[in-house]
């Protein structure tokens, strides 16, 4: 095992030899969770919530998918591929049954759990997912729209796109210009609550940083997350075993993963118990109800 300097990640190497990254907050073996980030974004996302609570009586793990951050690049994976690698850490780490919570692009990965390992499970969280894209290319537009149609059609040229649009910015001389031209651009298309939470001291930077990770090995694996969205998950939603405890978060206000997309989902996954906010956006709902949602997950 190795640890950074820095205690933001370590490293394990999975049976295939590809090391595996993950970052870890709180001790308790009984009441875990296992968190599957978003995208474009890594395991450090999980401090951009932590760092404004206490982790008390639980246990959090962030993992990176392959391409991201710690984690080795898989060539040829799939998504269902992401449960054996959660379930190889669980078994390094002595945990024998665990919840996922999947926000955003991690919610496939959460879905993809729930139907591969349901037996490992206490309990699976959805907030502000993304759905098959049968479901998601319904309610999704924008530049988000436009990369889920590069990945279906044009990997390739998606790959330059998300080079040109995040990598190299992220990747800037000049953080400082870099970063005040992003923020200034997400917090002009950002609802009010998306805006407060950009400005909530060490926010953005905590934002800035997992996004970073992201792209620390370049495009290839941020690359591939999108290119599975887009394909046939390997399984249905239907089909997701009901002694899987099921919960579902959107938020209202959601303009990146719009909330008919949470409805949709919840409604082929019947066993699912949905709750949806007024007044939330896409990230600002975990931001602002953390400890509700990883208290229903613990205690179903």
């Amino acid at each position: 095992m190795k640890t950074d300097s820095e205690n933001l990640g370590k490293t394990m190497t999975l049976s295939d030899g590809r090391k595996l990254g993950y970052i870890e907050r709180g001790t308790s073996k009984d009441e875990t969770v296992f968190y599957l980030h978003g995208w474009p974004s890594s395991r450090l996302e999980l401090l951009e919530v932590t760092s404004f609570i206490t982790i008390s009586g639980y246990r959090l793990i962030s993992i990176d998918r392959p391409g991201i951050g710690l984690s080795d690049f898989k060539k040829k994976r799939t998504l269902l591929d992401i449960a054996d690698d959660v379930v190889e850490l669980a078994d390094f780490l002595d945990i024998k049954k665990f919840s996922v919570l999947g926000l955003s692009g991690g919610a496939p990965y959460a879905h993809a759990c729930a139907f591969k390992i349901p037996d490992r499970l206490n309990s699976v969280g959805i907030v502000s997912g993304l759905g098959p894209l049968y479901i998601t290319k319904k309610h999704m537009s924008g530049p988000e729209g436009f990369m889920l149609t590069l990945g279906k059609t044009a990997p390739w040229l998606l790959r330059i796109f998300i080079n040109a649009a995040l990598a190299k910015p992220l990747k800037s001389k000049n953080q400082d210009k870099a970063k005040e031209k992003f923020l200034a651009v997400n917090l002009k298309n950002a609802p009010e609550p998306e805006r407060k939470r950009l400005e909530h001291p060490g926010v953005f930077d905590a934002i800035w940083k997992q996004m970073q990770e992201a792209f620390i090995q370049g495009t290839k694996g941020s690359t591939k997350d999108v290119s599975l969205y887009t394909k046939h998950w390997g399984f249905e939603l239907k089909d997701i075993p009901d002694k899987v405890k099921y919960f579902l978060w959107h938020g209202e206000l959601d303009n990146l993963a719009p909330v008919g997309i949470g409805k949709a989902v919840a409604e082929e996954i019947h066993h699912c118990v949905s709750k949806y906010y007024p007044e939330e956006g896409h990230s600002s709902i975990l931001f602002n109800n953390f400890e509700e949602i990883i208290n229903t997950l613990l205690t179903a």
